[in-house]
């Protein structure tokens, strides 16, 4: 076998040394280069989205239930590599020596938010400053309505349920606030930690819990494909893709456009190539005639043929690959201002439909004609 391919790659090199190959070489690079530059684009692009479409949930992936989640599938999103974070929702009055607002009640724990940021100041109605924590156990951040129908300021108290706390900061913006746009209700927010002395959250209260998970692509998608077999009646799984389902059109109708230029550069390259291995096949005969009359079999003939594409191939597949990231980084920065976010690294994985094509279009018709 050894000696096989040995005698495949002085051949090949012969070949390419003579120019026989050059068609059928600029062919593949092209299909390969045009597939990969696709392929890469649409990967950095997509997994972009994803993560700015993650900021509207404050996470990648959220599960809505009306009981608490189970301790298990946060065990099993960390063992995977996943954060996890957890959030409980209700309505409730909050009271403030006088004054009374019923309002939209978030308790949180220390990951929160896993995407996004949270926006507070320290006055009301101010732009506010990006905030890396969440509120402290016996702490409450409310946002400027709030603090205008309880007539208080930062420093003040609230009373929600059996508990009392202290306003520290003014609420600007949360990642998620946005996912509910019916929700008009004065925010407040707490710390998880503080749900149980209101003695407000009991069965039959109408609370929602959600558990909040975020990391890798592929992580995410193979995480919800198990949780998915673990959900309970009442249990609500949802990514990205769910919330903004304009964003998921916009980008595969981008990717079937760039997909069809490339799918026209890929037809052409295979005609080229099955003309140019035509031409290497005729002009072979005598050779593989030759090696018939000393001994040499048709299946070592087919043999040595097909170890000298298969090494073509995988060198021609490596560098229109390389061709195709550098051109996919052209396009990148021909077009840096219409994008209004950092695009994330590429993916190996996105290499494999240029380097499958590759490989698929030497066997497919290249090898025939020899």
């Amino acid at each position: 076998m050894k000696q096989q391919l040995w005698i495949a790659a002085r051949l090949l090199w012969r070949e390419l040394r003579s120019g026989e190959l050059n068609l059928l070489i600029i062919a593949l690079l092209i299909a390969v280069a045009s597939m990969t530059s696709v392929s890469f684009i649409t990967q950095r692009v997509a997994d972009a989205m994803q993560h700015q479409s993650g900021d509207l949930i404050a996470a990648d992936l959220m599960l809505k239930s009306v009981e608490p989640a189970s301790p298990t599938w946060k065990d099993e999103a960390e063992r995977r590599g996943i954060d996890a974070a957890n959030i409980v929702s209700f309505a409730s009055v909050v009271l403030a020596d006088e004054s009374t607002s019923l309002s939209s009640v978030k308790a949180v724990d220390e990951a929160y938010p896993l995407r996004g940021t949270l926006i507070t100041a320290r006055e009301p109605y101010a732009k506010g400053t990006p905030t890396p924590d969440v509120p402290l156990q016996g702490e409450a951040w409310l946002d400027s309505r709030l603090l205008h129908a309880l007539n208080i300021e930062v420093g003040d108290k609230v009373e929600l349920g059996n508990t009392v706390l202290r306003v520290s900061r003014v609420l600007i913006s949360e990642p998620d606030f946005a996912r509910n746009i019916f929700n008009t209700a004065p925010r407040l927010m707490f710390n998880i930690l503080d749900v149980k002395q209101t003695g407000l959250v009991v069965p039959g209260s109408q609370v929602e819990y959600r558990q909040l998970f975020a990391g890798e692509s592929q992580a995410i998608e193979t995480f919800s494909g198990w949780l998915k077999g673990e959900l309970r009646h009442g249990d609500t799984l949802q990514g990205v893709r769910e919330v903004r389902p304009e964003l998921n059109t916009a980008l595969e109708r981008a990717d079937r456009f760039l997909g069809l230029t490339a799918l026209i550069a890929v037809l052409l390259s295979a005609v080229a190539i099955a003309i140019s291995a035509l031409r290497f096949a005729r002009r072979h005969r005598m050779t593989s005639a030759l090696m018939r009359t000393f001994g040499a079999q048709q299946r070592d003939i087919i043999n040595l043929y097909i170890a000298q594409l298969a090494i073509l191939g995988v060198a021609a597949c490596m560098f229109g690959i390389a061709l195709g990231y550098a051109g996919h980084a052209v396009v990148i920065e021909l077009f840096k201002e219409m994008i209004t976010t950092d695009l994330p690294a590429v993916a190996l994985s996105a290499a494999a439909p240029g380097f499958m094509t590759g490989m698929l279009l030497i066997f497919s018709f290249a090898l025939p004609p020899l």
